[in-house]
């Protein structure tokens, strides 16, 4: 398979390749919003009737980081996780991303994070108005980080350029599942499997 041709510091040069035009901005501004606790998003999921199972996955963040999940969707990976992803591994990729975003002289368009304890959740929510204002939205950034990850030496010299997603990229380094959001209304978790 693919995974053993990539070499130990790909990972930086992954999230600084990728992200580059799809954190472009427009100047937009951040509001801090009221977040809700952790027990109205168990609530609110009960109410909603979402399966117990959702409950448990999303209890710890849902309401904290972003809404309860109202949607979601299972995607089976072309690839595997590489041997060497690990926790720390993860933290880098998004610390590399997150760098990137900071370096620039407008504020970022979404923040990225990984969490638990294995940092194997990516959570990206959208940090203005635009944005992510709809799940279609945050699904058009999704691709422009495919079509960042596509333009790397790393997918050319794999000759998956046009093969593999930024979900197959994820699944690489370990992840288990994306949340993206709004950051206020909506929610959507993607389990890469």
């Amino acid at each position: 398979m693919y995974v053993n041709k990539f070499g130990p510091g790909i990972f930086c040069v992954l999230a600084l390749a990728m992200l580059s035009a799809c954190a472009t901005n427009d100047g937009g501004q951040v509001e801090s919003k009221a977040v809700k606790t952790a027990e109205t998003a168990v609530a609110a999921e009960t109410k909603n009737k979402v399966p117990a199972k959702a409950v448990i996955l999303n209890a710890r963040h849902a309401g904290y980081y972003y809404p309860v999940p109202t949607s979601g969707e299972k995607y089976k990976a072309r690839s595997v996780k590489l041997a060497r992803a690990n926790r720390v591994t993860r933290l880098g990729f998004v610390t590399g991303i997150t760098k990137q975003q900071r370096g620039r002289s407008y504020p970022p368009r979404f923040a990225i994070f990984a969490k638990g304890d294995a940092a194997q959740k990516l959570i990206i929510i959208g940090l203005d108005e635009g944005t992510f204002s709809s799940l279609y939205r945050a699904r058009a950034a999704l691709a422009q980080m495919t079509a960042m990850a596509r333009l790397t030496p790393l997918f050319k010299e794999l000759g998956v350029q046009d093969y593999f997603t930024f979900f197959d990229l994820t699944k690489l380094l370990g992840f288990s599942d994306i949340t993206i959001s709004d950051g206020e209304t909506w929610s959507h978790r993607i389990e890469i499997r």
